[in-house]
């Protein structure tokens, strides 16, 4: 699939796209969207938010799945399928957390680092 979505204003036309909405959300603690945990109740909220436009950006405070590296990196591609509904569509910046230290932030690294370089 191909996703795009539209970056924050600059300094000369921020005026006219204010407000600007943010969510700022950590420790997710990603199970699955079918296992109640903070990611089945809050995922489907932002998920919600994006697609009716009422937010502008996405920041994510770490520790975004516990662990990252889980089933040798699974349960973080689990992960980040389960943010694309909202990642696609608005900026999502994410902060490093403890929980994806592991492999010396490897699959962090791996996941993340993809579409900085594709935005260069």
């Amino acid at each position: 699939s191909t996703y795009s979505f539209t970056t924050a204003p600059n300094a000369i036309t921020l005026s006219r796209a204010l407000p600007q909405k943010f969510i700022i959300v950590g420790d997710m603690a990603s199970q699955s969207l079918t296992t109640p945990s903070p990611v089945s109740t809050v995922l489907p909220w932002i998920t919600d938010e994006v697609r009716n436009q009422r937010v502008d950006m996405i920041l994510h405070l770490g520790d975004f799945a516990y662990d990252m590296d889980s089933d040798n990196g699974n349960k973080g591609r689990r992960f980040m399928n389960d943010i694309a509904a909202s990642s696609s569509f608005v900026p999502y910046m994410v902060n490093v957390g403890n929980h994806e230290a592991g492999f010396n932030f490897a699959f962090y690294n791996e996941f993340f680092s993809k579409y900085a370089r594709a935005s260069q």
